[in-house]
């Protein structure tokens, strides 16, 4: 029941155009083949080692945009590239290696390591008919690194946990099969430490971790380099009633992404995404069977990485010099019966641009208020679980450009029976009512679908 929206196509003149007829979203299907699996071995209870390896193999259409398609011929330097595409190739494979090791009573070693590749072939076509294809454009990526933790259990000073974690990402891109592939490579080193240390009705976590980022290359261009340290503290106390009193101070660092750094040709460098987090907060159980919580959080974010245009319309990438976001939250769950829980979800959000110099101030899909209602009642006789989850959001910003605001309720329904011996079949329904709405400018979210699946663990 996707309606139709009239829009503009950048590289086609100020007209409007219909891009979908409605109904069925055009070009959003989607065939995949995929295999993953999990492989472990324990040589005595101190020691063990395990791999996961996953393949996933994809076919897949591109939906088209209400408000953000565009098209470009080829040119001297550039290859042709349009929004009305799909891709013909979709592939990700993976290999993830762990371990862990015990020495003493306190001390615990443990590593991860890990290599990811994906490739895809995208196929522009010169409109939203899809008859007439104009270039296959690629993207060739892959990430390795590896982490390392120890354990220590220090008695009355505690546990402490130091890490030491690396990563590396390469990506080749090309507009076309003739065009020549441009390279971008980047890499994070991070070393934390962390330490929880109880005091009678206290326990007390206070962390810290250092992170070099090194863009060497992105898209055949020199990078730059940056740093940022991030230190953390949590209270928690514990009443002899059961009251929970928590509070806690974080800063978190995001780094930006190739995507982020490149955009239609164009290199934008980026600073680091910056996040400040305080929350206060109390947790109480009442008479053994619910338990409501309420906290309150202040996020002070400098320097967010954002998408935006500049004065001639050109999509760009950014830095917003200082976000603000705060708000409340309330939860509370009951088992009612031994069959029958609920659980309710409240938050109210305040999130605002408040630079000193912006082009708007309302941030995208950050609802105003979300409401979260969860049932779940296991099924005499027949023995399977019902879960019944309604999503609402009122002054949910979908456009920041104009502010627009859009309100949203979407039920989702699933029913699981386990059976002995690792069997179990489960059906999914998601947007029971097919309810029509945006998150974000330009895409419609998804409508009723459905998911029926049989699984046997061994």
């Amino acid at each position: 029941d996707y309606e139709p929206q009239a829009t503009s196509i950048r590289g086609m003149g100020r007209s409007l155009y219909i891009v979908d007829a409605g109904g069925d979203k055009d070009n959003s299907d989607l065939e995949s083949l995929n295999l993953w699996t999990r492989l472990g071995f324990q040589f005595t209870e101190d020691a063990e080692l395990y791999a996961s390896l996953y393949r996933f193999d994809m076919e897949r259409g591109r939906p088209f945009s209400d408000s953000h398609n565009k098209r470009f011929y080829e040119s001297a330097t550039s290859a042709a590239f349009t929004t009305f595409g799909r891709y013909d190739k979709y592939e990700d494979t993976g290999i993830d290696l762990g371990g862990k090791v015990r020495v003493s009573d306190w001390i615990t070693f443990r590593g991860l390591a890990f290599y990811h590749k994906h490739t895809d072939e995208y196929v522009s076509y010169e409109d939203w008919t899809m008859t007439t294809p104009l270039a296959v454009s690629t993207w060739d990526d892959d990430s390795h690194g590896a982490s390392f933790f120890t354990d220590m259990d220090l008695n009355r000073f505690g546990t402490l946990s130091l890490t030491a974690q690396y990563r590396e990402d390469k990506h080749r891109q090309r507009g076309d099969e003739h065009f020549p592939w441009s390279d971008s490579e980047s890499d994070i080193s991070t070393f934390a430490a962390e330490n929880t240390v109880t005091f009678g009705q206290i326990t007390a976590v206070a962390g810290i971790s250092y992170s070099y980022f090194d863009a060497e290359k992105i898209d055949n261009a020199s990078g730059y380099n940056t740093e940022t340290l991030d230190p953390m503290i949590g209270i928690t106390w514990v009443g002899e009633s059961g009251v929970e009193l928590f509070g806690s101070i974080a800063k978190k660092t995001r780094f930006p992404t190739f995507s982020d750094m490149e955009t239609d040709g164009v290199i934008f460098i980026l600073d680091p995404e910056k996040n400040v987090n305080y929350t206060i907060g109390a947790k109480y159980r009442l008479f053994g069977k619910s338990m409501v919580s309420l906290s309150g959080f202040y996020n002070d974010v400098t320097d967010r990485i954002a998408e935006s245009q500049d004065a001639a319309g050109n999509d760009i990438m950014t830095n917003l010099d200082e976000v603000e976001i705060y708000g409340v939250e309330f939860t509370s769950g009951t088992d009612i019966t031994d069959r029958l829980s609920t659980r309710l979800d409240y938050v109210y959000t305040h999130a605002r641009n408040v630079s000193a110099i912006r082009a708007n101030q309302y941030i995208e899909d950050v609802p105003e208020h979300q409401g979260i209602a969860d049932i779940s009642y296991r099924i005499p006789v027949v023995e399977a679980v019902l879960n019944v989850r309604g999503n609402l959001k009122l002054n949910n910003v979908v456009n920041d450009e104009d502010g627009y605001m859009e309100d949203s309720f979407v039920i989702d329904l699933s029913l699981i029976k386990e059976f002995d011996k690792g069997y179990s079949l489960s059906a999914y329904v998601y947007n029971l009512f097919d309810e029509d709405y945006y998150e974000g400018t330009g895409m419609a979210s998804n409508g009723l679908s459905f998911k029926v699946l049989a699984q046997y663990n061994f």
